[in-house]
């Protein structure tokens, strides 16, 4: 047997392909080195009989899981995927998205590669990801706003809800159809943070940082623009219980209208308040 292994397909598919070893064991083979996490492997395996020509055999493909490191970081889209329709969850708890449009990836993120949203795309969250959200939440995120960002509609960074009119959400707007950065986790008035000084206009075609913090035990909710506090309100509520297990969408609301239109890397929400230190 010719084995082929390695993470290029390329380097295993076709006739020009070079094996990493010829066997003569029937049933087993190890890989000569350590598999890494969160990576898409291909393997190929050609058969020879008495002395002929190989048959070419199939490749295969497997995607190495990630290790969890922080129990407390509950998803984690790097959005480096070059192609495909999956956003590969890093954060380890295998909260894996479904991509609309899989010719939006881009190689030229804050870190790596990005996605771009272009007002129809946008990404399906197993909504199990919201179990594991008690009474804090943070979400970070790079952002970086088409020029010409159209002016009639909410951008929605990420929305969990039932839909557009909903009494519990959690949503973030960048900006929403008033040129505002809003930030919900909860209900439509207490739990509402508005940054209406913010000028997401003239953010477009630029990186930039924002992190959405709500601390139910501290009653405070806040806003983050490159480490910078921007906006804090107290006198929340405890609204997040009432999120569990409800649709999640990135990029829209989870009924498919108001899309974000811009690039988005580097996508990550904690089951906590992250302290300052954290958000720079």
């Amino acid at each position: 047997h010719d084995v082929y292994f390695s993470s290029d397909y390329d380097e295993v598919s076709g006739a020009g392909a070079t094996a990493v070893e010829t066997t003569y064991g029937p049933n087993s083979w190890t890989p000569p080195t350590t598999p890494g996490s969160g990576t898409v492997y291909y393997w190929r395996v050609d058969t020879y009989d008495n002395g002929g020509p190989p048959y070419e055999g199939v490749v295969w493909q497997f995607t190495t899981k990630y290790t969890i490191d922080d129990e407390h970081l509950i998803l984690w889209y790097k959005f480096d995927e070059t192609s495909g329709d999956d956003a590969i969850d890093a954060s380890g708890y295998g909260h894996h998205g479904d991509v609309d449009e899989e010719d939006n990836w881009d190689a030229n993120g804050h870190y790596d590669g990005c996605l771009l949203f272009d007002d129809d795309q946008a990404v399906d969250v197993p909504a199990k990801v919201t179990k594991y959200i008690g009474s804090q939440i943070s979400v970070s995120v790079w952002l970086n706003g088409l020029k010409n960002q159209r002016r009639d509609a909410d951008n929605t960074i990420l929305d969990i809800s039932t839909g557009e009119i909903s009494t519990y959400a959690i949503r973030a707007l960048v900006p929403d159809q008033s040129s505002d950065v809003v930030w919900r986790a909860g209900n439509d008035t207490n739990d509402l943070l508005v940054w209406d000084t913010a000028t997401p206009r003239g953010w477009e075609g630029d990186w930039h940082h924002l992190v959405f913090i709500k601390d139910e035990d501290a009653g405070t909710m806040s806003i983050y623009f490159d480490a910078d506090l921007k906006k804090t309100k107290p006198g929340t509520l405890s609204t997040l219980s009432n999120l569990s297990y409800r649709p999640f969408k990135i990029g829209a609301y989870t009924s498919h209208s108001s899309n974000y239109e811009g690039f988005m890397d580097d996508l990550r929400i904690y089951d906590y308040a992250i302290p300052k230190s954290k958000v720079e």
